[in-house]
């Protein structure tokens, strides 16, 4: 907290120590927005034209909105392994592209409840759950609202809606499924019995097919140990060494 005053010009006047400590000049414009605590000042500054971006495994911030203190990292020590735990999507918010976690897991829920896109106050809780993980600044909650509202809508909208993620890639880019040889396969049933993820059905012809394969857990292909003919077949799992953990 500071103690701040106001000069008989009605202009608001700063210490130097203060202008030192956060490289104030003179002519900066600020922001003032009322709280549920009193009055707050937000500092404006020119947009951020260039951004870069160090790959690493290993989180180099140190402050206190780090999203690594919300997610069980420490400050200043953020591990690969911590961010492979949430998807990652990047959204639009307003004309920046920002970098959200955990929205896949958030959408998946809802859709499983059967939360329809346009249900009043849909948005803002979307904003108000997604900053569990992410740090969204107070003046920009309705923003976020609408630009995750948006993002839920076409999720629900998408013939792939509720397939998840994996690894937090969405899960239909990720080309693993089964495949049946129809001129193996004797339509049997054992596949149709063994898979518990309703990945195989009877088409109206009699025959079975994959008619679900995004639904095919990755990295299992155990129905191919049950099938006689061998007429089930999946791709080589060295693919899946290229969706390596989003963070």
């Amino acid at each position: 907290m500071h103690r701040l005053s106001i000069d008989i010009q009605g202009r608001l006047a700063l210490p130097e120590d203060l202008r030192r400590r956060y490289r104030l000049r003179d002519g900066e414009k600020f922001l003032l927005e009322k709280t549920e605590s009193g009055l707050a000042l937000h500092l404006l500054r020119p947009g951020v034209r260039k951004v870069y971006l160090e790959p690493t495994t290993r989180c180099n911030l140190n402050c206190r909105t780090l999203r690594a203190q919300r997610v069980g990292g420490t400050a200043g020590g953020y591990e690969a392994s911590n961010m492979a735990q949430l998807s990652y999507r990047q959204v639009l918010v307003g004309k920046m592209l920002i970098g959200v976690l955990g929205l896949d897991e958030l959408f998946d829920e809802l859709y499983t409840q059967g939360r329809l896109p346009d249900e009043e106050g849909l948005g803002t809780e979307l904003a108000g759950r997604a900053r569990k993980h992410n740090y969204i600044p107070p003046p920009a909650v309705d923003e976020y609202a609408r630009a995750l509202l948006r993002e839920y809508r076409e999720y629900a909208e998408s013939p792939t809606a509720g397939y998840g993620a994996w690894r937090g890639h969405p899960r239909e880019h990720i080309p693993w499924f089964p495949t049946l040889a129809t001129d193996l396969c004797d339509n049997c049933g054992a596949c149709l019995k063994f898979c518990s993820f309703g990945v195989f059905e009877t088409a109206e012809d009699g025959k079975i097919v994959a008619a679900e394969p995004l639904k095919c857990q990755v990295g299992c292909s155990a129905c191919v140990t049950i099938c006689r003919p061998r007429a089930i077949s999946f791709p080589p799992r060295t693919i899946l060494d290229a969706f390596r953990p989003v963070g």
